[in-house]
């Protein structure tokens, strides 16, 4: 049908005239000769509404395409692909030589390491300090306290030796010194029986002794009792109140020692906040060498070039040895299924809708697929007034990336005739028709021809509604032929 098309272009202005005087001709026109007669399929030519098929001009293009470069300067070390091999989502295409990268991930480890000890140590000695710290300041102020309590005591045993002994206490030595006189004086007279009798030999020398001892002790505990009663009505000497006053002197400077050395264990408690600081800075520097090391290990991983999708590499731009520079372009990967992008006027974006099937033909290929509308561009280019279609196309290893085609987009309904191509007849680069007559015979009617619209060719001129036609005429009939008709 395509040779049908282009013989019609070439030779339109012949055709058209040729038409009116084939029509007039086979009217007027009867076979000198009488054919056999044959049967055919015959069917009545009818106006009918179809779309307006517009036909544009478009280019193959992957769904997917990616150029696949490097990260950093570093030279090709392996390429496992070459131009129109398939590859897998994930497969390694290409390795960039790694022992750089290799060292810089140890280092980052060995500087992860050191900064984990930092770490760890300066805890160590924010504990230590920690601890030493709060018991020195336990321990002042423990210390304190007691000085507290001292300096309380040391004032009240100033008071009570400034006061003197109490009316209560001077009874009560007056009353011990009666006592002991008594014991003595009984000490005494048994002293003195003892003695008789021992003199006699009524007692031993040991009955003697003890009440000798006896009597010795309640005359030293009268004594005793003498001299308190007689320090009681006296009162307290001069040296017991310097004695009391020097005591709560001392007293009073041990508070400020306390307190001097409790000040001095909170300052250095203070320390302990100093460390905690230094802590801190210690976990930065670990969490800035695991970036670090992070960094590294995601430079070690990107010298791996792998494939982003399932697809083809379309180009191989290095070899081993290259040195890759960043950026530079090294494997093109193509994936994800074909497309025809096309340009459609602002006018005809009305007929666009997604989902839409649409005829779409290579015509390198000479070959017609059905594909579907899958995108349209929201932003129309301002030069043309035209917006980008894509139309998903069925996968054919024939067709190419890069290869030209057409999308025969649906249009405004309009009235006329179509025929089948099998209908249609070309010879020496024209298309005809066999029209059957009242009288049944075949004639052979030279038609114009539109586009070919979904397998179906608009008639331009050349045939009439209500005109019956062959169907599929047989290579055997000719002009003139007597047509045995089956009625469609």
């Amino acid at each position: 049908m395509k040779n049908i098309q282009t013989g019609l272009l070439e030779s339109l202005g012949l055709m058209t005239l040729a038409a009116f005087v084939a029509a007039g001709c086979s009217k007027a026109a009867e076979p000198a000769t009488r054919l056999t007669t044959i049967s055919a399929a015959v069917e009545t030519v009818g106006e009918t509404r179809q779309p307006l098929i517009e036909s544009l001009a478009g280019v193959v293009r992957a769904r997917l395409n990616s150029t696949l470069s490097a990260k950093f300067s570093a030279r090709v070390a392996a390429v496992y692909v070459k131009e129109g091999d398939p590859v897998k989502a994930g497969q390694l295409v290409l390795q960039l030589d790694p022992r750089d990268l290799t060292a810089n991930v140890q280092a980052a480890e060995a500087g992860v390491a050191y900064a984990n000890v930092g770490v760890a140590s300066s805890r160590i000695a924010e504990t230590m300090q920690y601890s030493a710290s709060g018991a020195r300041v336990r321990a002042a102020q423990a210390r304190l306290d007691s000085s507290i309590a001292g300096r309380l005591a040391a004032q009240s045993r100033l008071d009570l030796v400034l006061a003197g002994p109490r009316l209560q206490e001077k009874e009560q030595s007056k009353l011990a010194t009666e006592s002991s006189a008594s014991a003595l004086k009984l000490a005494d007279l048994e002293r003195q029986r003892s003695e008789t009798l021992y003199k006699m030999g009524a007692v031993s020398k040991r009955d003697f002794e003890r009440a000798t001892s006896s009597f010795q002790t309640a005359r030293a505990t009268y004594r005793t009792a003498v001299q308190a009663e007689k320090m009681s009505v006296e009162g307290s000497r001069p040296e017991e109140i310097r004695a009391a006053q020097e005591g709560l002197t001392q007293a009073s400077a041990g508070i400020l020692e306390a307190r001097a050395v409790l000040a001095e264990a909170k300052a250095l408690m203070m320390q302990t906040a100093v460390q905690r600081e230094a802590t801190r800075s210690a976990t930065a520097l670990k969490a800035q060498a695991a970036a670090g090391l992070s960094f590294a290990d995601v430079a070690l991983s990107e010298s791996k070039i792998l494939a982003p999708f399932d697809g083809v590499v379309t180009l191989r731009s290095a070899d081993p040895g290259t040195v890759a520079v960043l950026g530079t372009p090294l494997l093109n990967v193509s994936g994800g299924g074909l497309r025809l992008e096309f340009a459609v006027p602002e006018g005809k974006m009305e007929y666009v809708t997604l989902g839409q099937k649409v005829g779409v033909h290579i015509d390198s290929l000479d070959e017609a697929l059905s594909g579907t509308i899958v995108e349209r561009v929201p932003q129309a280019d301002a030069a043309a007034h035209t917006f980008l279609v894509r139309v998903a196309i069925p996968g054919n290893a024939r067709i190419k990336p890069g290869m030209y085609g057409r999308a025969e987009l649906p249009g405004a309904l309009r009235r006329g005739i179509w025929l089948k191509a099998k209908s249609i007849v070309a010879r020496e680069g024209l298309a005809y028709v066999f029209v059957v007559g009242t009288d049944h015979f075949a004639r052979m009617r030279i038609l114009s021809l539109g586009p070919n619209e979904g397998g179906n060719y608009e008639i331009l001129s050349g045939l009439q509604a209500g005109e019956r036609i062959i169907s599929a005429p047989d290579p055997g009939i000719v002009d003139g032929s007597k047509v045995s008709s089956e009625p469609r």
